[in-house]
């Protein structure tokens, strides 16, 4: 069954970020489930850029068993050689937790698995100026994030 869900005017509870080209967040729906999400307006495959060594930074949102959280994002990004790398920063109440991401480019999308962190996502905007994505972690525990999104400016 599909659903619509009104993001701007919604009665719904949860968190969105907005980028320049991207939506990022986690709604928390009346059934209670969480959902997480990105979209935007994608960067066209042919304005992608081939630099290396780009450095993104942004916010992240993750499911917790008790509760969502909010952190920091910090990505490389080597365009000529189709490589992502970054960490999501999380502070709970029993101190700083980092989930790394690993993914491979593909066109204007990246996905990747990091040990147990599956990842995937896109550039959005003018010469990939954002991304933004989804994770799962297959290993996590109750004080670490499920799953979670993020979204992030390029910052050179």
């Amino acid at each position: 069954m599909e659903k619509k869900i009104d993001l701007i005017n919604g009665n719904h509870r949860g968190f969105t970020k907005l980028e320049s080209y991207s939506i990022f967040g986690v709604l928390h729906l009346d059934d209670g489930r969480n959902v997480i999400f990105h979209q935007g307006i994608p960067t066209e495959t042919n304005d992608m850029p081939q630099d290396n060594n780009v450095k993104y930074t942004g916010q992240a949102m993750a499911s917790f068993l008790n509760g969502a959280r909010e952190g920091h994002s910090n990505f490389v990004v080597n365009f000529g050689e189709k490589k992502l790398t970054g960490d999501i920063q999380w502070h709970n109440d029993i101190g700083d937790k980092q989930t790394h991401i690993e993914a491979t480019i593909n066109g204007n999308t990246f996905s990747g698995v990091s040990g147990s962190v599956k990842s995937m996502g896109k550039f959005y905007g003018p010469k990939a100026g954002n991304l933004a994505g989804t994770f799962y972690d297959s290993s996590a525990v109750e004080k670490q994030p499920r799953a979670g999104v993020f979204g992030a400016f390029r910052t050179n």
